[in-house]
């Protein structure tokens, strides 16, 4: 996964992470280190369910794209994994085909 902030030129410094898709998830999260080098801009916060209790967290305005994919906007949320999750707010904008036997995840827009 590529990911970049949004300017006024289109994006700016790219960085590239590794993602687990997580189609149990509404929201994409990035790691807060990625998310401190890129400069991310919080846009606004939302409630958060963790199981136990419901708090309000942070989003964060990136670009991001699969590959060599289009960028896509996507008000993201913050955490302490070094790796990111793809959740469906990304998700819903491409066709995602999943071959167990083979471990493959195919992606097209």
């Amino acid at each position: 996964m590529h990911v970049s902030y949004p300017s006024l030129a289109g994006w700016g410094q790219i960085e590239r992470r590794e993602a687990l898709v997580d189609s149990g998830s509404d929201n994409t999260t990035l790691p807060k280190d990625m998310c401190d080098t890129l400069g991310l801009r919080r846009v606004d916060d939302l409630p958060v369910e963790d199981g136990r209790s419901t708090s309000r967290q942070d989003r964060y305005a990136a670009l991001i794209a699969l590959a060599e994919g289009q960028f896509r906007y996507c008000a993201i949320l913050r955490w302490d994994r070094p790796y990111a999750l793809l959740g469906r707010d990304m998700l819903n904008n491409w066709k995602l085909v999943l071959d167990g036997p083979r471990q493959t995840l195919e992606v097209t827009t």
